[in-house]
């Protein structure tokens, strides 16, 4: 699967480098294609869909799998070490992180997310604001320490917090997915998070 994500990132940057008139190599995703696909094809993205995606689509879409991709890069530990990631050389016996640090990932991730989906609707729900739980739910949210892009929340543009929380859930449901056999990959709600971000 890590091995799909990779693939599929590299065509999504490809695309978005065509659109802005840059070289890929000049994109600030640094990954190469990890060569070719051998399982979870079917999870590949359309690469004709891909040249049809809107340009809000395009940015929303590259920034979920780039999550995708940094959860793998985690998960395999490359992030530790510093070498350069590429699912297509680990070898069948690449090991993984245990299950109770996974946990700990997840919950992280669960928060992370949380928090910016909070701040997605704080501005359009006054009657949030006025109440008991929007305070508390505030309150909880300014104790997670999220940082789109380096910065705080509150210094953050509407775009650059959608484009984060794409990244999160990219995240959320590649731990998911990793985490319980019993998933299917994109099964309904398997980005989602709950009324509490520590649940």
């Amino acid at each position: 699967m890590a091995v799909a994500i990779q693939s599929n990132l590299v065509h999504l940057k490809a695309v978005d480098a065509r659109r802005r008139g840059i070289r890929p190599s000049a994109h600030e995703i640094a990954v190469a294609s990890p060569g070719p696909v051998d399982q979870y094809g079917e999870t590949r993205i359309d690469r004709a869909a891909a040249e049809r995606y809107s340009d809000p689509e395009l940015a929303l879409r590259l920034h979920e799998v780039w999550g995708q991709f940094c959860l793998m890069q985690w998960l395999f530990g490359f992030g530790d070490i510093g070498r350069p990631c590429n699912f297509g050389s680990l070898g069948g016996d690449a090991e993984v992180r245990c299950d109770s640090v996974l946990a700990v990932k997840h919950a992280e991730v669960h928060a992370m997310l949380w928090r910016l989906r909070f701040e997605q609707r704080r501005p359009q729900d006054a009657a949030c604001a006025q109440s008991v739980q929007g305070l508390t739910d505030r309150l909880t949210g300014e104790g997670i320490p999220v940082r789109p892009f380096g910065k705080s929340v509150d210094d953050c543009s509407d775009l650059e917090i959608l484009l984060c929380a794409c990244e999160y859930a990219g995240m959320l449901g590649t731990i998911r997915w990793v985490m319980d056999a019993r998933l299917a990959w994109g099964a309904p709600g398997i980005m989602e998070v709950g009324d509490d971000p520590f649940f």
